[in-house]
């Protein structure tokens, strides 16, 4: 069973499922902090990721929104814990074995967003940095067969249940390391479609979601391809 790909891909969903209930578009006079790094030595290629994020756009050539640092170390420590309810699965066999995979402990990262005032879709990008291999571990699962992913399961949370279905999973060729990810999550009666890419170039790696009310269409899958290619180009590529 693929439970290194389901626990990688709950995890993202948690994060999207935390940022929903406490986010919001940001107001046009709020004022976006420079992201810091706890140490001068991971203050340089932190800097250098939020420059790379901020020469992004959304799917109409926007720029993103690039969240304040509060938002993002918040967000990054809440990963680096487990969670304070153990979740659980429908079908138990679809839980990974081990609930919890810290992130690794030099992970940085760097957030920005469409603006949730369009309607039409959300676009969600973390670019992290972190040495190559503690960042292929932790986000990009090598030991899975694609016909043995678990496709379809529930995942309970906090009172919250949401059905999830895979339709896709395939290594699209943005990066030496990458998986892509179609799938819905249906709550509350509501589906919401996403693709996901994962990417992982030297020290460089992406996350980049996407979430539609309706199926994307060719264009758009193309469009956070592009993205993510652009997301994890090295940084002694520069």
């Amino acid at each position: 069973m693929g439970t290194k790909a389901l626990h990688v891909m709950v995890v993202v969903l948690m994060s999207l499922a935390a940022v929903s209930c406490t986010g919001g578009a940001p107001d046009s006079d709020e004022s976006v902090p420079t992201p810091g790094a706890s140490t001068s030595a991971a203050a340089e290629p932190t800097d250098r990721l939020e420059n790379r994020l901020a020469s992004l756009t959304d799917l109409e050539g926007r720029p993103l929104y690039i969240e304040p640092e509060s938002r993002t170390r918040a967000l990054l420590e809440a990963g680096s814990t487990p969670p304070p309810v153990e979740p659980t699965y429908s079908p138990t066999e679809c839980a990974p074995p081990q609930e919890f995979t810290p992130p690794p402990e030099s992970l940085e990262g760097v957030w920005g967003r469409s603006n949730l005032n369009d309607g039409e879709y959300r676009l969600e990008v973390w670019i992290y940095t972190a040495p190559e291999e503690e960042l292929v571990e932790y986000l990009i699962p090598s030991d899975v067969e694609v016909d043995a992913l678990c496709q379809d399961f529930a995942f309970s949370f906090s009172g919250i249940t949401q059905n999830f279905s895979y339709t896709l999973r395939d290594s699209p060729p943005v990066a030496p390391h990458a998986q892509r990810y179609h799938y819905t999550v249906t709550q509350d009666g509501s589906t919401t479609r996403y693709v996901t890419i994962a990417a992982v170039n030297g020290t460089v790696a992406t996350v980049v979601t996407l979430s539609t009310d309706e199926p994307a269409d060719r264009a758009m899958s193309d469009a956070i391809l592009r993205l993510a290619q652009q997301a994890t180009q090295r940084i002694d590529e520069e």
